[in-house]
């Protein structure tokens, strides 16, 4: 069977249709990602910013309960708790350092307590903000 020229002609002008979009779509794809890139880089910048910030609040937690534990024991003192809380967070950076507040020896209750506060300055691309991190600890005294 014989084609007709009338089909040939159809199937070109689509192929030309089809090739010719492609060369006009690339400048509106690239001002397209010009306007999303800022938006996706902010997004991907304030992700990591609360990641940091979710690592040194959980930071501060684990040295208030270090310095619970610590200070749970019959035979240390509140300035000891205070001091094997602030020791737990050795490999962290704060801008500040942390403020220990340890409840009274476990002599006349039955929990001890500790409590941590720092602050965390939060820097994403144009934003920036200071947020308090506590910590709090509480054992049973033994």
């Amino acid at each position: 069977m014989r084609r007709s020229k009338g089909w040939e002609l159809l199937l070109q002008r689509l192929v030309r249709r089809i090739s010719d979009s492609g060369d006009r779509s690339r400048g509106s794809v690239a001002a397209e990602f010009a306007i999303i890139a800022p938006v996706l880089a902010f997004i991907l910048f304030a992700i990591i910013q609360y990641a940091i910030v979710f690592n040194r609040s959980q930071a501060v937690h684990a040295a208030a309960r270090e310095g619970a534990r610590v200070g749970s024991l019959p035979s240390t003192s509140s300035s000891e708790a205070c001091a094997a809380a602030i020791n737990a967070l050795d490999g962290v950076n704060f801008e500040s350092t942390p403020s220990c507040t340890p409840d009274d020896d476990c002599a006349s209750t039955e929990e001890f307590k500790v409590t941590l506060a720092t602050s965390y300055t939060i820097n994403v691309v144009f934003f920036s903000d200071t947020i308090n991190l506590n910590g709090e600890g509480i054992f049973r005294c033994e």
